[in-house]
């Protein structure tokens, strides 16, 4: 039978297809077989060293998360263990040692429970300032949705207590006079105020506090004491601190009077005790000396009797003048119309050397000198 011109056409076709099918039902040559044998066997050593380090990683997370819990556990078991024994205290009235273990709890594990109830004791205290932030402290603590109850509760209290203690607390406004403001320095318990804040009311905690001004020689002092819920206003006089005051102790001047008295109070004595003896002896020289005529026997005893007359007379006379004359110094010291040089209350008149006032006390009386 013969073929066909389009038989014959279709033919090569026919063969490539023929050929095509062998090649891909036979078996795979060794070559190929080796190089998938490799790579099967290389993917499995990746997927074996990655397997290896996830296990390690989470090994080392689950160690770390159980040192993390049981560290956690160790401090909360702790704090719990110190608040207890602080709320123990507080109760007792031991405020000052209620407060440490408030505090140390709250430093293993925060919370704003110890630290509203450290607040309290600060209050306690006295140390009212410390409170204040101590509850500003509870009021700022983050909390969670799910946070205790407790916690929330813990936080409202503060805020209400804090408003009480701002209101209780004392305050002092101080300003100075005799100078002015800015030239002046203020210290409250050593520590200096700012010359913006003179005048205006300050918080401070109940208690005793020394306020001190100088500007120049200038100065002034005073001591306050400050309760709870006090409003106080201080007003500090500046004085010339050079100018010397009675409390300073006794002038010259006075030293001075106080020894012109002894001396004439001596002189009174003295004056008194010769005319007792003057007196006596008057009489029986009366009889020994009639008409004042003695005999050379009795010569000694009237010089004796004129003796013991002169010192009588010297002594009233004397005494009398220096008791005056220092009754009259204390009188002017006391009185303070005398500066002695150089501490004259007129700057100008220190300035000024050739200016003197000086008492002086002399056997006839007396008075008072100066040079202008």
């Amino acid at each position: 039978m013969c073929a066909t011109r389009a038989d014959k056409s279709r033919l090569p076709a026919a063969v490539s297809q023929m050929a095509l099918l062998q090649r891909r039902s036979r078996p795979p040559s060794n070559a190929h077989l080796s190089r998938a044998a490799r790579f099967t066997g290389a993917s499995t050593t990746v997927r074996a060293i990655a397997f290896t380090a996830a296990t390690l990683v989470a090994l080392a997370v689950t160690a770390a998360a159980r040192d993390v819990s049981a560290e956690t556990t160790q401090e909360r078991s702790e704090a719990r263990r110190l608040g207890g024994e602080a709320l123990d205290l507080f109760r007792a009235g031991d405020y000052a040692a209620a407060l440490v273990k408030f505090e140390t709890a709250d430093a293993l594990v925060p919370a704003p429970t110890l630290k509203l109830h450290a607040a309290r004791c600060l209050d306690k205290l006295g140390r009212m300032s410390a409170a204040a932030a101590q509850y500003r402290s509870a009021i700022a603590v983050e909390l969670k949705p799910w946070a205790p109850k407790v916690h929330v509760a813990a936080r409202d209290a503060a805020v209400s207590e804090l408003a009480k203690v701002l209101d209780l607390m004392p305050t002092l406004a101080v300003s100075v006079t005799g100078a002015e403001a800015s030239r002046v320095t203020v210290t409250l318990q050593g520590a200096p105020l700012a010359s913006a804040t003179l005048g205006e009311a300050q918080r401070l905690d109940p208690g005793s506090y020394t306020l001190v001004a100088t500007s120049g020689t200038l100065s002034a002092r005073q001591d306050v004491e400050l309760a709870r819920a006090d409003r106080r206003s201080v007003v500090l006089a500046l004085v010339d601190s050079v100018k010397p005051r009675l409390d300073d102790g006794p002038s010259v001047l006075a030293m001075v009077g106080f020894g012109a008295l002894g001396v004439g109070a001596a002189g009174l004595v003295v004056g008194g005790v010769a005319g007792g003896i003057v007196v006596s002896d008057e009489a029986r020289l009366a009889l020994l000396c009639p008409d004042r005529r003695c005999f050379p026997k009795d010569h000694a005893d009237a010089a004796s009797f004129e003796r013991t007359r002169m010192a009588s007379s010297i002594g009233f006379f004397a005494g009398g003048a220096l008791g005056a004359g220092g009754a009259v110094l204390l009188i002017l010291d006391a009185l303070g119309t005398l500066d002695t040089p150089g501490e004259s209350s007129d700057p100008a008149a220190n300035a000024d050397a050739s200016a003197r006032v000086m008492p002086f006390i002399a056997p006839a009386g007396v008075g008072i000198t100066g040079w202008f």
